[in-house]
């Protein structure tokens, strides 16, 4: 049974990391790569400025599910 998978981004809204927003899409089953991430990252990003009227200073990104296999191929995909 193929099921679908969801992939979430979530990020802080304001200095104090207390306030977030999470996008979040419908993919494939078992899709390691998260096809719209660049997307996804920059509507984040600007909701952030329109939270708080600043741009972010830094990205911090953490990722989780990806199986040991497929660890380089998403290393890749996000340092890109």
């Amino acid at each position: 049974m193929n099921k679908a998978a969801f992939a979430q981004v979530v990020a802080s809204m304001d200095a104090h990391p207390s306030r977030y927003s999470a996008n979040v899409r419908v993919q494939a089953h078992r899709e390691e790569i998260i096809k719209d991430l660049a997307v996804m990252v920059r509507d984040l990003m600007i909701e952030f400025y329109k939270s708080t009227h600043y741009k972010p200073v830094r990205v911090i990104m953490y990722r989780d599910g990806v199986s040991e296999g497929q660890f380089q191929q998403v290393r890749i995909r996000l340092l890109s």
